[in-house]
């Protein structure tokens, strides 16, 4: 395939300081040099670029290698499933399935037909975005990330970047993503699970009060202002551009990134400045229609963001690819709980917790 066209981008200048010495404006005039220096780049994991860079994460690796094999016939549906599913369908077959118990249960079939045969009409009819995103997107999300699981989905089309400096220059702050899903900050997989405040919570609120917008994100959309973005996912109609949807995705994440820095940058709770380092990626996916791809991006020691683009995560134009995209979000959703969930308690909340990379 030809090599992935790369876009080099720097953020946007800062607003002059009001001159006072703060510990906040001295952390905001830091921010300000440091993004002097970050650029935005986009490569493939499909091609040359990811089999030639070394110094990628293991986990986004290893994750890349389970994506590409679920798609390609490797078994992501529960046992429990099989006999329901082998009398109604004979596209998928005895190899899809998982051996007997293994892993969470897969959605019923006829929850994933109907799924299926809407996201059929939605394409022939050439449905707007908003359609797909109630008829097809949010319903799948809700058949694959468990009310229990430490994540919520939140719908976020009118979320925006809520600081310019966040940015790369040249970029509006538009529509960039229509879902996310969140931290839950109350959650833990222990004997406690469900209580409303936990250490996490209380340090959360701490470090919200900090900034200068009251949100732990990059984004005072108030259903994500309390609980940290962990997956972004932006939507387009069958018929729309998968390049912008690749470049809403990175110009959002980019913010993120920034915004993860800036979180790391400052005193909190008699502890001193951390970094970003240990964050193997930040995970993505891109709608277009029927097809759901995966994406990651990486940042450097500097705070140079590349996004790594081309993994199929599965698609809607049949029950297969419907599971398979379940089975994907449940990957990552792992990744989200065990992995991002640790780092951002460690370094960005400086809690004492076990840390697992």
């Amino acid at each position: 395939m030809p090599r992935p066209r790369r876009q080099s981008l720097s953020p946007s200048s800062s607003s002059s300081s009001n001159g006072r010495q703060s510990s906040r404006d001295r952390n905001t005039r830091r921010r300000e040099a440091e993004c002097a220096v970050v650029s935005l780049s986009v490569k493939s994991l499909a091609g040359e670029d990811f089999h030639q860079h070394n110094a990628l994460p293991a986990a986004l690796r290893d994750l890349q290698r389970d994506l590409k094999q679920a798609v390609v016939g490797k078994p992501v549906i529960s046992s429990s499933r099989k006999a329901e599913i082998l009398a109604a369908d004979d596209t998928i077959l005895e190899t899809h399935f998982f051996p007997d118990y293994q892993g969470p249960e897969s959605p019923a079939y006829k929850d994933v037909l109907k799924i299926c045969r809407r996201a059929g009409k939605y394409a022939v009819g050439a449905f707007d975005e908003a359609t797909w995103r109630v008829g097809v997107v949010f319903p799948l999300l809700d058949l694959a990330i468990p009310d229990d699981g430490g994540l919520i989905v939140v719908p976020c089309t009118p979320a925006r970047v809520v600081d310019k400096n966040l940015l790369p220059s040249a970029y509006d702050n538009g529509k960039m993503v229509d879902f996310c899903l969140a931290i839950d900050p109350s959650w833990n997989d222990g004997p406690d699970i469900g209580l409303p405040d936990t250490d996490a919570d209380e340090a959360l609120r701490r470090l919200q009060e900090l900034q200068p917008h009251r949100t732990i994100n990059h984004t005072d959309y108030q259903p994500l202002s309390e609980k940290p973005i962990a997956l972004s996912i932006t939507v387009k109609r069958a018929s729309g551009n998968m390049e912008e949807a690749q470049t809403q995705l990175r110009v959002w994440q980019f913010a993120h990134w920034q915004m993860l820095r800036r979180l790391a940058s400052i005193d909190f709770d008699g502890h001193d400045p951390t970094t970003v380092e240990g964050l193997p990626f930040l995970p993505g996916v891109y709608i277009v229609g029927h097809q759901w791809r995966f994406s990651a991006t990486t940042c450097d020691m500097f705070g140079s963001v590349t996004q790594w683009i081309d993994v199929a995560l599965g698609d809607t134009s049949s029950p297969h690819g419907i599971y398979c995209i379940v089975w994907g979000l449940r990957r990552i959703a792992s990744y989200l709980t065990e992995d991002y969930w640790d780092w951002f308690q460690t370094r960005l909340l400086r809690l004492n917790i076990l840390y697992r990379f």
